[in-house]
């Protein structure tokens, strides 16, 4: 059993996010703490193209922006499960405490153009500029009638 568990940029490459938040669940002590954070796919950094890691401007790329969303994309150069931070949320709300949800700051509004944004208009500006999330989660507790008392689950 773990006091806190720590995840970075993993819980957008898996198959199973409910199996994975469940794990975390599982191994944490029953005051146990966990920070996940989330890089989220619909941002611009989401295709994990490393041409738009860094967001600053004048810098060549051969990738558009958010090409990763748009017909004809190139290939992610890895698996991506494409949730959307609502997504992730429910989750962490089912299967753990979750404490707290951070979103991270919007970037790379300079290149959502009028155009780009009718292309994407499935996607809201969160959606399209918040690159990551962190939740902060504890162990879910779980009422036991019988024992009249609060247990970990």
């Amino acid at each position: 059993m773990f006091d806190f568990v720590v995840s970075t940029a993993v819980w957008e490459h898996l198959t199973d996010v409910r199996a994975a938040t469940r794990e975390v669940n599982r191994v944490l002590k029953g005051d146990g703490m966990g920070s996940i954070q989330v890089a989220l796919f619909p941002s611009l950094g989401g295709g994990h193209h490393a041409e738009w890691h860094d967001l600053s401007p004048g810098r060549r790329r051969t990738i558009r922006p958010w090409d990763h969303l748009l017909p004809g994309a190139q290939p992610l150069p890895l698996y991506c499960n494409g949730w959307r931070a609502d997504q992730f949320r429910e989750v962490f709300e089912q299967e753990t405490d979750l404490v707290c949800w951070e979103l991270g700051e919007p970037r790379g509004a300079e290149y959502l153009t009028p155009a780009l944004q009718q292309e994407l208009a499935g996607y809201s500006e969160t959606d399209l500029l918040v690159g990551f999330v962190t939740a902060w989660v504890r162990k879910r507790q779980e009422y036991s009638a019988s024992r009249r008392d609060w247990r970990p689950s």
